[in-house]
C-alpha cells in the first residue's frame, strides 16, 4: 500500500483543494465570508444530473424541486444536458465550465450554490467526483431502481418538511452497536464510538431528546428491525456493526452489500462459512408498510453507501483489484430512502471498507469528536450537508499530511516507515468516503 501512496501521486483537484481548505480563514464551512449556510436564500441549492439523464427523471423530482426554488429562490440552479456533468469530468473542469465559471476556494453561491444534489448511479456521476466536491461543498447524491423511487422520495421529504412536529412531542434517538463474540472490529465501535458518542449526547440532550442505546446482546436484528416497522421511526439513527460484502460479482452484491450484520452473528470462532440471511439487516428486511419518516440513519459500516468497483486500498503500479463488475451505491439506503409510507431523509454512509482511524488515532488515541460534532449539529436543527462538514475537513486534512510526507521523500528529508505510508493513504481514502445519500439540505424537523 506505501508502493501505492508513493507511485499513484494524488491528482491535483484534491490537491488544490485540500490545501486552500486547510490554509483558509473563512469561518462558515467552506462559504464566502457573510453567508448564512443554513438559509437556502442564501446559501444556494443546486440539482446535478448526468448529461443522458432523461426529462422523465426530473419530473419525478418536481415536488422536491419545486420546494427548493421556492426556498433558494435567484440562487436555485439545475444542472443538465451539457451543464451537467459529463463524462470524464472532474471537480475542475466542471466548476469552470459554463455557466458557473468557478475556481477552486471559498463557496461563491452566486456562482454555484453550496447544497448540491447529483442524481444518478456512480457509473454515470463518480464517487470521486462526488468526494471531490464534497471538501467545500455540501453535497448528497440519490440513484434508485427506479422513477417512481425518486418520485416517492421527493414526496417524502417535502411531507416531511411540511409536517409540523406537536408541542411537547420529543425527538426519538437512538444508537445500535453489534458487540460480536471474539470480533475485535466491533469491541472497537461498540466500546469506543458507539458508547462514549451516545453517553456524551445523552448528557448534553437528554431533556429534550429520548434516547435508546442498545450495544452487544441488545443490538439484534429485530431491534433493528423494529425501528422501521413501530410506526415511530427515530428521527435519528446511528448504528456501528459489519458491512456485509460478497465476491465481486456475487448475485446478492448489488443488493446485500452493505447491509449490516447484527448482534445475532456468533462471531468468527463460533461462526464460518456463508453468512446467514437471518444474521443480517439489509433492503429485503424492509416490509411494505414499514417507515423511516423524518430519518436520517448514520451507519458506521463497511460499504454501507456504496462500493466502488475499484479497491481503493490494496494495488500497486502493477494494476488494480475489482472488488465489483461496476460501482453501485447499497441496497439498504435506496430502499430506505424510497419507502412509500415514508423514506428517510438522507443515509450517511461509507463507501469502500470503513476504518477506525476515524475515531481512533496513533497521536491521540481514542477521539469521537467529528461523530458527536455532526450528531449534535444535526440534533441542534442543522442542514445535514453542513453538519457534515467536519468530514470534509478531516478528507483535507488527511490530504495535506500524506502531500507533505511525500514531498518530503522526495526532497530527501528523512524516510518515514512505509507501514505510516500505508496508515496516512489508508487514513485518507477512509476520510473522503463517508457520503450522504439523500439532499444535502435536509435537516430533522
Amino acid at each position: 500500500m506505501s508502493a501505492l501512496a508513493q507511485g499513484y501521486p494524488l491528482d491535483a483537484d484534491t490537491l488544490d483543494v485540500s490545501k486552500a481548505r486547510t490554509d483558509s480563514e473563512q469561518p462558515n464551512y467552506g462559504l464566502m465570508h457573510g453567508v448564512d449556510g443554513e438559509d437556502l436564500a442564501a446559501a444556494g441549492w443546486g440539482v446535478i444530473f448526468a448529461a443522458n439523464a432523461g426529462e422523465d427523471l426530473r419530473g419525478a423530482l418536481e415536488p422536491l424541486l419545486k420546494v427548493r426554488k421556492d426556498q433558494a429562490g435567484k440562487l436555485y440552479r439545475e444542472y443538465g444536458g451539457a451543464q451537467g456533468y459529463l463524462p470524464g469530468d472532474t471537480m475542475r473542469a466542471w466548476l469552470g465550465r459554463a455557466p458557473r465559471l468557478k475556481g477552486l476556494g471559498p463557496v461563491d453561491p452566486r456562482r454555484v450554490p453550496f447544497y448540491l444534489l447529483m442524481v444518478g448511479d456512480p457509473e454515470e456521476i463518480p464517487f470521486r467526483f462526488q468526494y471531490e466536491l464534497d471538501v467545500n461543498y455540501a453535497v448528497g447524491r440519490i440513484c434508485f431502481d427506479v422513477i417512481d423511487d425518486y418520485r416517492a422520495y421527493a414526496e417524502s421529504v417535502v411531507r416531511a418538511e411540511s409536517t409540523k412536529r406537536a408541542d411537547g412531542v420529543m425527538r426519538h434517538a437512538m444508537f445500535f452497536g453489534a458487540r460480536n463474540p471474539d470480533d475485535t472490529a466491533t469491541a472497537l465501535s461498540a466500546d469506543h464510538l458507539i458508547a462514549p458518542l451516545s453517553q456524551t449526547i445523552s448528557d448534553q440532550y437528554a431533556d429534550v431528546w429520548h434516547m435508546d442505546t442498545f450495544i452487544g446482546e441488545a443490538a439484534t436484528r429485530q431491534r433493528l428491525s423494529s425501528a422501521f416497522t413501530s410506526g415511530h421511526p427515530p428521527s435519528l439513527l446511528f448504528s456501528a456493526s459489519h458491512g456485509m460484502g460478497f465476491a465481486c460479482g456475487d448475485p446478492l452484491q448489488t443488493r446485500q452489500q452493505g447491509a449490516l450484520l447484527c448482534q445475532d452473528w456468533p462471531g468468527p470462532l463460533n461462526h464460518t462459512g456463508p453468512v446467514p440471511r437471518e444474521f443480517f439487516f439489509g433492503a429485503d428486511d424492509l416490509p411494505d408498510g414499514a417507515s423511516a419518516a423524518g430519518m436520517i440513519h448514520f451507519a458506521f459500516a463497511c460499504y454501507g453507501a456504496g462500493t466502488p468497483q475499484w479497491d481503493e486500498y490494496i494495488h500497486t503500479n502493477g494494476g488494480r483489484t475489482a472488488i465489483a463488475p461496476r460501482a453501485f451505491v447499497a441496497g439498504l439506503p435506496r430502499r430506505l430512502l424510497s419507502l412509500r409510507d415514508g423514506g428517510a431523509l438522507a443515509f450517511v454512509g461509507h463507501v469502500e471498507r470503513v476504518w477506525s482511524h476515524s475515531f481512533v488515532s496513533e497521536e491521540a488515541g481514542v477521539e469521537t469528536l467529528t461523530f458527536s460534532s455532526t450528531i449534535e449539529a444535526l440534533m441542534c436543527g442543522k442542514r445535514l450537508g453542513n453538519a457534515m462538514d467536519v468530514f470534509g475537513m478531516k478528507y483535507a486534512d488527511s490530504a495535506v499530511g500524506l502531500t507533505s510526507e511525500l514531498r518530503d521523500m522526495k526532497e530527501g528529508g528523512a524516510l518515514r516507515r512505509d507501514s505510516w505510508l500505508a496508515t496516512l493513504w489508508t487514513i485518507l481514502c477512509d476520510a473522503r468516503s463517508f457520503v450522504v445519500i439523500g439532499d444535502p439540505a435536509v435537516r430533522i424537523g
